[in-house]
């Protein structure tokens, strides 16, 4: 829950952030997931299929998101994010790796050895994303 109030507190008190928390997460999929279906976007976000399509709508209207046919099945969409989808996330991951950077400035080597050493044990446990 840390990281999501950071990720929140750091996105609205910028005026020029180009995304939201709730938009973050599946751009972030998207980028680690090229080509995947609308119905594994809403299952990974946890949204009804209505609610993922009108999101990767809104997304592919910014220009963030291409939508093809998927190959061997016209009835799918394979979605991408475009080079300005990478870019957006790209800059606000930026952003956010820098506000956590700051806020851990102060804490000792010794407890950033045991963070590091935690993140290593964890990572493996949750990337990549299995859905």
């Amino acid at each position: 829950m840390f990281v999501v109030r950071l990720l929140r507190t750091e996105l609205v008190k910028r005026p020029d952030s180009e995304l939201s928390v709730g938009h973050l997460p599946g751009l972030v999929y998207l980028r680690s997931t090229p080509g995947c279906s609308l119905s594994e976007i809403a299952r990974y976000l946890g949204l009804g299929m209505p609610t993922a399509s009108k999101l990767v709508a809104a997304w592919t209207r910014r220009g963030l998101v291409r939508q093809q046919i998927a190959l061997g099945d016209r009835r799918r969409r394979a979605l991408f994010l475009t080079p300005d989808g990478v870019a957006c996330v790209r800059r606000t991951m930026t952003v956010l790796r820098d506000a956590l950077s700051a806020r851990l400035e102060s804490v000792p080597s010794s407890h950033l050895a045991a963070i590091q050493r935690g993140m290593r044990i964890l990572r493996p446990r949750v990337e990549p994303l299995d859905i």
